[in-house]
């Protein structure tokens, strides 16, 4: 399990938090992976740092940490459009598993939920996956997303549409 922490997203890059999550700001947390000036000590700080990839738009990011075998799959101008279509709203990491050690062919999965809605409208959609992740030549790589089926939010949980209200009392109703 993870000790994953999610945000009240405010959508700027002087927030507090980074798009990730996690309690460091951007420019300490995500951006030093995304500049290739640290690397990803693990696969959920790897999965991370893809998600605010998405968020800021470094669609090139999301490219170079795919699995050299599964690498360029899918269209750069698809992911452009999907990352930039939409805002994206909160990250939840609820489970992560594979030994932290970094041995070549290491792998390692993290299940999470991303929450996103179209700009323009309301509301908000979630994308629950499993992704596997592997070590490879000291650096670890996305290899494959799982879908799995939508997560059910609790009553009293913080509505993910960034409100900071309940959601009960937001799009829960």
């Amino acid at each position: 399990m993870t000790d994953s922490m999610p945000y009240q997203a405010s959508h700027s890059h002087s927030r507090p938090h980074c798009f990730c999550g996690n309690t460091r700001p951007y420019e300490k947390c995500c951006k030093p992976i995304h500049d290739g000036e640290k690397k990803a000590s693990t696969a959920e700080a790897l999965m991370r740092a893809r998600y605010s990839a998405y968020e800021s738009g470094n669609v090139q990011f999301i490219l170079d940490t795919w699995h050299p075998d599964h690498r360029f799959e899918e269209d750069i101008d698809d992911i452009r459009e999907f990352a930039n279509s939409n805002e994206w709203l909160e990250l939840r990491v609820l489970k992560t598993q594979g030994m932290p050690r970094h041995a070549t062919g290491m792998q390692a999965s993290v299940e999470f939920v991303a929450f996103f809605r179209q700009k323009g409208q309301q509301g908000f959609n979630q994308h629950h996956e499993k992704s596997t992740f592997r070590f490879l030549e000291g650096h670890w790589y996305f290899v494959e997303g799982k879908p799995m089926p939508p997560i059910k939010l609790n009553r009293n949980d913080s509505c993910p549409c960034g409100s900071g209200k309940k959601y009960k009392i937001c799009c829960g109703c």
